[in-house]
């Protein structure tokens, strides 16, 4: 008897172990499920998120300039994509889509078509279908040339005189075509007339056949190799092709000639921003500037290369001294708004926006834009949405406002018209993940959990690793009393988060 009872009393022993186990796994796993049932019976407000302000277009270009040149040097995918990363703040993917279709370079430049094939082979996502989209480039405006050199022609033959006055009077008429002619046949009667090759180069210039009109310059300095008006709208044609190294070494060349040649010293410093190198593009404007003080533009060209190295303030002074020079500047006060904003400074930049605005015409869409940006930040949103509707007006297919624009009305509550408005950006760009989980989020707020759970699932088709929206899709779930499902997103939710902590 007694030793039945020691064995009944070893297997309750066993059996209460055995159940003391259960009880602390069932407690662990009922703290896990509390956890998520407070998050479900109390969801938070599912989080706004935007994009940053979008920038002008030169600062686009001039970004991708500079990666272009460095791709062209040998950078790797894994350089790219860092890039990439470091100016995400600045730039997203979204926007740079955006942008490409009004990147301006030459048809004919081999360069730019090296560097974007091979951004195109390094497949970077984004960037590189962007490189894809731009083969083969676009052409840029042309720039009014230097004007030819109307000077003596005692020395030359009788014919060759008579064809390079009527040159001169046929250019100076708008006959730019008769003129290359007439200079052409006083070439032919004195084939070392520096003076009517140099003339040819310019009139090709303003024709847009730089490389034609580089063979002329190459002919002129032949024959007189201190000509440094030669080296100079060389350098130039070399620059419209964007043929940044070899105009810098045509631009030395025409300052080692007319070391005060203001006008070099400018076009080198334009030369060395696009390369990217803006430090010595500052001290290019700054040699302009010594010789010509009141030339505006380096002085907002320096304003530009500080902009681009961050510095902010300095930027400020000198977009500042391009306005005392010109006052009505409409770039200068467009960038002197867009440094006070990375400032901080808001109301300032509403200011240098409205003076953009002044004196550039109304249907200049991008000071409205960043004004509608500013107000954004200042909260401000009712006066925010009218300037983005003025951007609207002036083009109607920029996503980005109108992404901006939901943003605004969801702040103030006007959940319906936000979504109209992600209607709209989504129209111009189906797969801006952003703008569907915005959707989302007013859907959820006006208790739509259903539709919120379709805007926040096309944000996953386009971002699968979107932990929020997995989160706020849970939350929509539990609303519809959808609780297993509602744990599988919270899952998939925590997934995420834990491999990018």
């Amino acid at each position: 008897m007694f030793n039945q009872l020691m064995r009944l009393v070893r297997r309750f022993r066993q059996w209460f172990k055995q159940l003391m186990h259960l009880v602390r796994r069932f407690l662990q796993w009922l703290t896990q499920v509390g956890n998520k049932l407070l998050n479900l019976l109390n969801p938070p407000p599912p989080p706004q998120r935007s994009n940053p302000p979008r920038l002008p277009d030169h600062e686009y270009e001039w970004l991708f300039r500079q990666l272009l040149t460095k791709v062209g040097q040998g950078w790797n995918r894994d350089q790219v994509m860092g890039w990439l990363r470091r100016n995400e703040h600045r730039v997203t993917e979204s926007q740079w889509r955006e942008w490409c279709p009004r990147f301006q370079h030459s048809a004919k430049d081999p360069e730019i078509s090296r560097q974007l094939s091979l951004l195109k082979k390094l497949n970077c996502g984004a960037i590189s279908e962007i490189a894809a989209y731009l083969l083969p480039p676009e052409t840029p405006p042309e720039a009014a040339p230097p004007n030819p050199a109307p000077t003596s022609t005692d020395s030359l033959p009788a014919d060759a005189k008579k064809w390079f006055n009527d040159g001169l009077q046929r250019y100076d008429n708008g006959d730019v075509r008769g003129a290359i002619s007439s200079w052409e046949k006083a070439i032919e009667f004195q084939p070392d007339d520096h003076k009517a090759w140099y003339n040819r180069g310019v009139a090709l210039s303003y024709s847009g056949e730089y490389k034609q009109a580089i063979s002329s310059y190459d002919q002129a300095l032949k024959y007189k190799p201190d000509l440094h008006k030669a080296w100079f709208s060389r350098g130039n044609a070399l620059y419209h092709l964007g043929k940044y190294e070899q105009a810098l070494s045509s631009y030395d060349q025409a300052l080692k000639y007319k070391p005060d040649l203001h006008k070099a010293w400018f076009n080198r410093g334009k030369a060395l921003s696009d390369l990217g190198e803006y430090k010595q593009a500052l001290s290019s404007y700054d040699e302009a500037l010594k010789y010509k003080p009141d030339f505006h533009e380096p002085w907002f060209s320096r304003g530009n290369a500080l902009y681009h190295l961050g510095e902010y303030k300095q930027a400020l002074s000198s977009y500042d001294q391009a306005l005392k020079y010109k006052p009505d500047l409409h770039k200068a006060w467009f960038s002197r708004g867009n440094a006070l904003y990375h400032l901080g400074e808001y109301k300032q930049a509403l200011s240098s926006y409205d003076q953009a605005l002044k004196y550039k015409k109304p249907d200049y869409h991008e000071p409205w834009f960043s004004r509608g940006n500013a107000l954004y930040h200042l909260g401000e949103y009712k006066q925010a949405i009218s300037s983005y509707d003025q951007a609207l007006t002036y083009k109607p297919d920029d996503h980005v406002a109108w992404f901006n624009r939901g943003n605004a009305l969801s702040y103030l509550g006007e959940y319906k018209q936000a979504i109209s408005s992600y209607d709209e950006a989504l129209k111009y760009k189906p797969d801006d993940h952003v703008a569907w989980y915005n959707r989302g989020n007013a859907l959820y707020h006006l208790g739509e959990y259903k539709q919120a759970i379709s805007s926040y699932d096309q944000a996953l088709k386009y971002k699968p690793d979107d932990h929020v929206a997995w989160y706020n899709r849970g939350n929509a779930l539990s609303d519809l009393g959808e609780y297993k499902q509602a744990i599988s997103s919270y899952d998939e939710a925590l997934n995420i988060n834990r491999m990018t902590m």
